[in-house]
């Protein structure tokens, strides 16, 4: 696997949904789950996601990239995992200076620490301050948080659901059905009522 095969997953997933038509692909790992995010952005508006600790937007998961895929463009100065975080911190920046955008994102759970791994914190300032980034944390009384998957969507009509949060491995509808999305947005509803907002940076 290298820089151009997940670009060339991504332009895929591009001609899919432009085509209209419904289907799923698979999300084999967190490279390529780092190519669905930044789709997710660049083609959305509004996009709900549950993860288990800001999994995309942390360095720690571009250093697992890394570590797994010893990969290098160009002169080698530049790794797999440094690629896709540049290429992820374009499009999240595009997005929130795009009018009209949330990102809201839950989380299973959280550690101060997490703020201080963020890959764009100028970035996330930025969104959180304009609200167009908010992120919630389970309350500690919620027990049952681990048995649900973690997913995302967008009002774009992209499901991402994952089967297993060690891998990142997960299914992606592209182009869902009106009633898996409402079933999938119903979930986040009833989220609210169980989480707190995060303030990362209060």
């Amino acid at each position: 696997m290298n820089i151009d095969d997940l670009q060339k997953y991504y332009e895929f997933l591009h001609k899919k949904l432009m085509s209209g038509e419904s289907g799923s692909v698979l999300n084999s790992d967190r490279a390529h789950n780092a190519v669905i995010e930044r789709f997710m952005l660049d083609t959305s508006n509004n996009i709900k996601m549950y993860c288990g600790e800001m999994s995309v937007f942390r360095e720690d998961f571009y250093r697992h990239i890394d570590q797994s895929v010893m990969d290098f463009m160009g002169d080698g100065q530049e790794t797999l995992g440094s690629i896709l975080k540049r290429q992820l911190c374009e499009s999240l920046r595009g997005f929130i200076n795009n009018s009209n955008t949330k990102l809201s994102i839950f989380l299973e759970r959280y550690q101060d620490s997490y703020a201080e791994d963020l890959i764009a914190p100028e970035i996330f300032r930025d969104g959180i301050s304009c609200g167009k980034i908010c992120i919630y944390r389970f309350k500690n009384d919620i027990f049952l948080k681990n048995k649900v998957a973690h997913t995302s969507c967008s009002d774009k009509n992209f499901i991402r659901v994952e089967r297993n949060p060690e891998t990142h491995e997960a299914i992606c509808t592209i182009n869902a059905s009106t009633d898996d999305l409402n079933n999938v947005n119903n979930m986040f509803t009833s989220m609210y009522s169980h989480v707190q907002e995060v303030k990362l940076f209060a």
